[in-house]
């Protein structure tokens, strides 16, 4: 029932590279570097907290943490929105940002009274009939694009992303009792 923002996980295969993408519903990522990372966890555990704030703190992108708070949605579905790595990958010579960007000719409907299953249920709507498509996009570094602090929001008119395959999920009963 919360506004939230939504995860996707895919592992992509060329040859014998292989490369695991977490993807997230939007591109805002608050903190900064993995020491932010390090003491939000020691919040969640108990761990130091006072100290752990401090650092917290330290590490918060304010303007990105507004949009990551704004970006939470009640989605129609999982498989009708894009999907960011909002952290750069190591690609070949490259250092890149992944997109995964919907392309399926079937939209779900948001249900005007919400309930505790409703985005199972429209993703068993979409592909009990209709394939689930996206394109695979890549968002390239230019000069000054930094991959260090993560915070940091690519330009898309410096650098925009550019397909760079396809992920088709194929029609399918998935919430079976023998897959829980």
């Amino acid at each position: 029932f919360k506004k939230d923002v939504r995860g996707f996980a895919i592992k992509i295969q060329v040859k014998d590279q292989i490369q695991d993408l977490i993807l997230v519903s939007t591109k805002h990522m608050p903190l900064r570097h993995m020491e932010g990372f390090e003491a939000a966890l020691c919040i969640l555990n108990g761990i130091n907290p006072i100290a752990s704030m401090i650092r917290l703190l330290k590490n918060i992108r304010w303007s990105e943490l507004g949009k990551l708070i704004l970006n939470r949605k009640h989605e129609t579905s999982p498989l009708d929105i894009s999907y960011y790595s909002m952290t750069p990958y190591a690609c070949n010579q490259e250092v890149v940002k992944y997109r995964l960007m919907p392309t399926s000719h079937y939209h779900s409907h948001k249900p005007f009274w919400l309930t505790a299953t409703y985005l199972r249920d429209n993703m068993k709507k979409h592909l009990n009939a209709h394939r689930a498509t996206f394109d695979l996009m890549v968002q390239l570094q230019k000069p000054g694009m930094p991959i260090e602090d993560v915070s940091a929001t690519w330009s898309e008119r410096e650098s925009p992303f550019i397909k760079v395959g396809e992920l088709m999920i194929k029609p399918q009963q998935f919430d079976t009792p023998k897959r829980w």
